[in-house]
């Protein structure tokens, strides 16, 4: 449907450019997007509810299968498919954890470098970036987050509809415009894993 592909794409896309190409109105557009949902889409909805209940309680670790049966076990029943759909099309995924590789070889003679957060000329600006997501009605989006640690200020910001490489690095680059920091700065990045990444600024 017309109307529909011009939703998914609004943030590409200019509404005017699109409504000249398809051949349709802006009011036509707009009363679509006012137009009551459909049982099923409805019921959708509230799937979509109970999935998310079950994503967050199992640490988002469970594909559709997974919820699919827990869902049937709490007396709500659905199929696997309409479970992936809906789970795909609110990009719902199931985070694997990978297997721990040990990557350091920690027997050598070589000198190891200092531990510039506990040493006493490490650096007063340290900042800290994380990555979450929440839910909206367009769907899930992520946000990178940059604080100073001393402060507890956000001093960059980022939100996408996807993880990718420049939701962090668009925080980042906001954090370094916004503070224009002198040279030294640590900044720790927060992993899946729980383990801190340095990047030197």
């Amino acid at each position: 449907m017309k109307y529909k592909f011009m939703k998914e794409h609004r943030d590409r896309h200019r509404l005017e450019s699109m409504c000249k190409v398809l051949k349709v109105s802006r009011s036509g557009y707009y009363a679509w997007r006012r137009r009551r949902r459909s049982k099923r889409q409805r019921e959708n909805m509230k799937l979509l509810t109970n999935i998310q209940e079950v994503y967050k309680h199992r640490r988002r670790v469970y594909g559709s299968p997974r919820i699919t049966n827990e869902l049937n076990e709490q007396g709500i029943r659905c199929g696997k498919n309409r479970v992936a759909r809906i789970m795909k099309e609110n990009g719902i995924r199931a985070y694997v954890r990978k297997r721990f590789r040990r990557t350091t070889e920690s027997r050598h003679s070589y000198p190891a470098s200092p531990n510039l957060l506990m040493s006493d000329k490490k650096s007063d600006r340290v900042w800290v970036s994380d990555i979450t997501y929440i839910y909206t009605r367009e769907g899930w989006m992520y946000v990178s987050a940059v604080m100073d640690v001393r402060t507890r200020k956000i001093i960059g910001l980022s939100m996408k509809d996807r993880l990718s490489q420049e939701l962090t690095t668009d925080a980042l680059i906001e954090a370094i415009k916004r503070e224009q920091p002198e040279e030294g700065v640590i900044h720790l990045k927060l992993l899946y894993t729980g383990y801190f990444h340095h990047t030197p600024c």
